[in-house]
Order: C-alpha cells, then sequence, then structure tokens
C-alpha cells in the first residue's frame, strides 16, 4: 500500500469513537488514515466452540426514536450507513435491561402509558406518583434528545463563519437548570430529578423505601457501564434518557468495530494492518505527524484522534519546542476492568419474561450484567442454543489478577444466576472460562486472536500479569473525564476516556467534536458533508 506524506486526519488505535471519525471525516472530502495501536480485546471462540464477547453489546444513540434520530444513529447514516444495513444490524428489542434487586423486577418500556403501568406495578401507585419518573420523563426527554441531536449544528458555522443559532441551551448544565424551573412539571418532581444536590441515597429515604437506591444504581451501571455507589439524580435522570436510545449491533461490539473499519474504507479511508504506530510527534505543543513501522518517512497531519489510551500514547510521544509534555492531559485511573464468562445453555432454559439484557444489584455489591444473545449472531450454528454472558466489574487491584479470586467472582455470577433463571444449571453445555475445572486456566485458549502477533508474548485470558496489561477496552472509567481534546493542539481523544459520565455517548460526541475541528480547520462549515440546520427538526 503506497501512502501519502500528508494526511487531514490520522487515527490511531481502533476505539469505536476514534473509527467512527475516519468515516465522517472521509465524507467530508479529507483525507484519512487509520492505524492501528494496541488492539482491544476481541471476541474469541474457545477451543470448545464457546463464543467469549468482553464488551456489552449496547450503543447509545443507535435507536431512531419517535422524536429524533440518535446522535450515534444520525452519524454512521451521514457517514455512509445503507437502510438496508440498518435494519438487518441493529437490534432494538430489549436492549435496555431489566432492573433486578431483591425487592424489584422491573422493566422500562419507552411508551409512557406503558412505563407508567410497570412502575405502578412494581412499586403502587401513590409511591410511583411520589417518584415522579413519568411525569419528569414527559417533559424533560424530548429536551434531552433535542440538545444531543442538535450537537453539530452547535459546532458549525453559517456561511458568515458564526456559530449556527442552535434552538436549546449551549451548555448541558444550563439546560438542567431550565428544566428546574419549568412550571409544567410539578414542584417536587423538578426538584427531585433536576435539584443539583439530590442524589440516589436521599431520594430513598425520601420515600422510606431502601431499595430504591439499588434500582438506581442499577440504572446508572444499566447506561454508564461503570459504578457510581451514590449517582446525582440528575444524572442518572440524563442517563436513563440517554439509555432508552440505546440499540444492540448484531455480533456485538467486535463486529461494530469491522464495521466501522470497512464504512471508513467505503468512505475513501486508508487502513494500515500490518503495521503500528511507532511515533507521535509534537512540535510546540501542536501534532505534527506520527511514524509508522515498515515505513520511512514521517507522516505529517492536519490533525489526528486517539483510539487508544492517553497512557498508551504518552509513552509514543515525541515532543519539541516549548511545552513538552506540559500541555498532555492526565491519564485517567481506571476504577476497575470488565469480567466476563460466558455459558450456551439450551434455548429452553430462557423462560417466558426474560430480556435480552438484565442488570442485578444488591446492597454492598457490585452489579452483574446478564447478557441473552442468539449464536447465529456471531455465525455459529446452534439454533437449539442460546448463548448467556455474565458480566461485572473487578475493582482496579492486583488482587483481581488471581485465579482464585476470579474463580470465585465467577462462582458467585453463576450462584444469582441460578436464582434468577431457576434450572438453568440442568441446560448448561458450556461454560468458558470453565470455573469448575481443578485448574482455573486449564483449557483456556492459547491461540490468542487473529491480531496475535500484534499481541505481547505473556497474552492469555485473563491471566494477565500485571494491571497495566489489561487491554484498554476492558477498563472501566468513571471520574470526570478528558473532553475530546488531549491538552495538545490537533490531537483529539475519542475513547472511554473522554466523557465517562454518557456511557458509550461519550466518544460519539468526541468524535464529532473532533470533526468539527477539523472541518473549520479545512474552510468547512460543520462536521456533516450537508449541515444539519438544513434538515428538518425532529
Amino acid at each position: 500500500m503506497k501512502l501519502r506524506d500528508h494526511y487531514d486526519w490520522i487515527v490511531l488505535g481502533d476505539h469505536p469513537g476514534a473509527l467512527l471519525s475516519a468515516s465522517m471525516a472521509a465524507r467530508l472530502g479529507l483525507s484519512v488514515l487509520v492505524i492501528p495501536a494496541r488492539p482491544a480485546q476481541a471476541r474469541i471462540v474457545s477451543d470448545t466452540g464457546q463464543v467469549l464477547d468482553f464488551e456489552t453489546n449496547f450503543l447509545i444513540g443507535l435507536r431512531a426514536l419517535v422524536r429524533s434520530n440518535g446522535l450515534l444513529l444520525e452519524c454512521l447514516r451521514r457517514s455512509g450507513m445503507l437502510a438496508s444495513e440498518e435494519g438487518h444490524l441493529i437490534r432494538r428489542d430489549d436492549t435496555f435491561p431489566q432492573i433486578l434487586t431483591r425487592e424489584t423486577r422491573l422493566n422500562l418500556p419507552l411508551a409512557d402509558d406503558d412505563l407508567r403501568i410497570e412502575c405502578e406495578r412494581e412499586f403502587g401507585k401513590e409511591l410511583f406518583q411520589k417518584i415522579g419518573l413519568v411525569e419528569a420523563l414527559k417533559e424533560a426527554e424530548p429536551e434531552y434528545l433535542r440538545y444531543w441531536f442538535h450537537l453539530p449544528d452547535r459546532l458549525s458555522l453559517s456561511e458568515k463563519k458564526k456559530p449556527n443559532r442552535a434552538p436549546v441551551p449551549l451548555a448541558l448544565e444550563s439546560l438542567r437548570k431550565k428544566l428546574a424551573k419549568n412550571r409544567d412539571i410539578s414542584a417536587p418532581v423538578r426538584k427531585t430529578w433536576f435539584g443539583s444536590d439530590q442524589d440516589s441515597n436521599s431520594l430513598a429515604r425520601t420515600l422510606e423505601f431502601r431499595d430504591f437506591e439499588n434500582v438506581l444504581r442499577a440504572v446508572w451501571f444499566s447506561a454508564s457501564g461503570h459504578i457510581n455507589e451514590r449517582p446525582k439524580l440528575a444524572e442518572i435522570f440524563h442517563l436513563l434518557v440517554l439509555g432508552r436510545g440505546g440499540a444492540a449491533f448484531k455480533g456485538g461490539i467486535s463486529a461494530y468495530r469491522a464495521f466501522l473499519v470497512q464504512l471508513a474504507r467505503k468512505s475513501g479511508a486508508q487502513i494500515v494492518e500490518q503495521a503500528e504506530c511507532r511515533r507521535i510527534f509534537v512540535e510546540n505543543g501542536r501534532f505534527l505527524g506520527v511514524q509508522i513501522s515498515n515505513y520511512p518517512n514521517m507522516i505529517t497531519g492536519t490533525g489526528a484522534v486517539l483510539g487508544c489510551s492517553l497512557a498508551e500514547a504518552k509513552e509514543r510521544l515525541s515532543a519539541s519546542g516549548r511545552k513538552l509534555f506540559r500541555t498532555l492531559k492526565k491519564t485517567l485511573k481506571p476504577d476497575g476492568w470488565r469480567f466476563t464468562i460466558a455459558l450456551s445453555v439450551h434455548h429452553e432454559a430462557i423462560a417466558p419474561g426474560i430480556t435480552a439484557r438484565m442488570v442485578w444489584q444488591e446492597d454492598a455489591a457490585p452489579p452483574i450484567e446478564i447478557e441473552i444473545a442468539n449464536p447465529a449472531d456471531y455465525g455459529l450454528r446452534e439454533p437449539e442454543n442460546k448463548v448467556i454472558f455474565l458480566r461485572t466489574v473487578l475493582p482496579y487491584k492486583e488482587e483481581t489478577l488471581s485465579a482464585s479470586y476470579q474463580r470465585l467472582i465467577a462462582t458467585r455470577m453463576f450462584r444469582q444466576l441460578k436464582d434468577l433463571v431457576p434450572f438453568v444449571e440442568y441446560h448448561v453445555a458450556r461454560v468458558y472460562p470453565d470455573f469448575r475445572e481443578g485448574d482455573w486456566y486449564a483449557g483456556l485458549l492459547k491461540q490468542k486472536t487473529a491480531q496475535a502477533d500484534m499481541l505481547p508474548d505473556d497474552f492469555s485470558i485473563y491471566a494477565f500479569k500485571s494491571l497495566e496489561a489489561i487491554p484498554f477496552n476492558l477498563l472501566c472509567y468513571s471520574k470526570e473525564g478528558v473532553g475530546s481534546q488531549s491538552g495538545l493542539e490537533g490531537l483529539f481523544v475519542a475513547t472511554d476516556e473522554s466523557n465517562p459520565k454518557f456511557g458509550t455517548l461519550g466518544p460519539t460526541i468526541a468524535a464529532v467534536e473532533a470533526i468539527a475541528w477539523l472541518a473549520h480547520r479545512s474552510g468547512l462549515t460543520g462536521p456533516f458533508v450537508v449541515p444539519s440546520s438544513s434538515l428538518p427538526s425532529p
């Protein structure tokens, strides 16, 4: 493959947020280069035929709603996703999970009337009215959806090179304050869901319903993918709105990642597969270019986006001039890492009423996510079986790397599954990794993945020698993110480190912001070929 000496946009790594920016930039008519970094831990199939998917199959903003499209779906459509691909690849049913606690079993349907019936059934009419969730959603959900749909508008310039006027506040906090003053919402409900000081614990005390705190923590985890012991109610509400606009991708996030690479290539981006980034050059605090293996010259770029961790980027950074590393933002410390086991069970084990995703939450324990998938979505011909992925988040501590600790957690997850799905243990065909064996690592896949030549020699499933060896896409962050800007001019971040509080929408937001900067730098008005302001509002 012949490479240019200069590209408008360089993508470093394979995080979906960064890969999304590749096709967006290419659709603007700009030159794009995608370069591998340390590869993500892709799904695998064991030597016994058991598929193991490490990532939750849930993408916020992928659903087309009545009031508007999700931001991610809009970006994909603008990037060239065909209607036939959308219908075949996007799974919209039962993607926001059923919430399970010791006292509650709650579905969160999209229709307001269905949600009212579900909440009254579970909590009783009096408590439901005190919670006020449906009342708040009726007025506030359209405002939040409109806010994110119009993000490209707010980042686009008019023909006079001035920002377009978007029909929503410029800042999310301003929108919350606006909703807190909305007199179409009763005062108690406004105070509960849009006050700045209310959290999950305070609402549970007000309602005199302790278990409701577990419900709220499970809702937070369902949408964000990380743990928050006492989330703010306004942030939970916002995440719930975002989560209701989520969907799944056929074959999981590994398949979605591969689709984005194909979409970028179809849009005109160059994809480097048999090379890796060796150096990222910065001069006077500004991105200059990269050096890749098997290519002798530096490749310069107008801008670049990280699809890898900030820590990995820092290892490759070669800075000169006055600012050196001073402006590079500090790497986020992970709070935990995702731990998954997979089971194949006979399809009759899945009783009516069990949804495709469930989240179990109890006092003083991390949540457990249960995802049920069809083997056919992973290319397996097992019509008689279903695949169950059990996931949780382990603390970012050395003790979690031990076989005994992992085996204990796997046993606990399976025991909880048996409580939620009676008699499932009699229908198990395979388990991987098999915590029931004498040696936890016995039978673990040594073949690695399709990117085996790019993985370290000591890599094997969960047998990490250090916390630093955990693949980037298994790490969880909950603290304030770095945003879309790395701190160096022209170098952006579109990964889970960008905006953890927005769940999987965070990297999409970062990608849109990064491409808006690139468009302006290239003399274009905004991140889409056709300004979204010329389209009818949702």
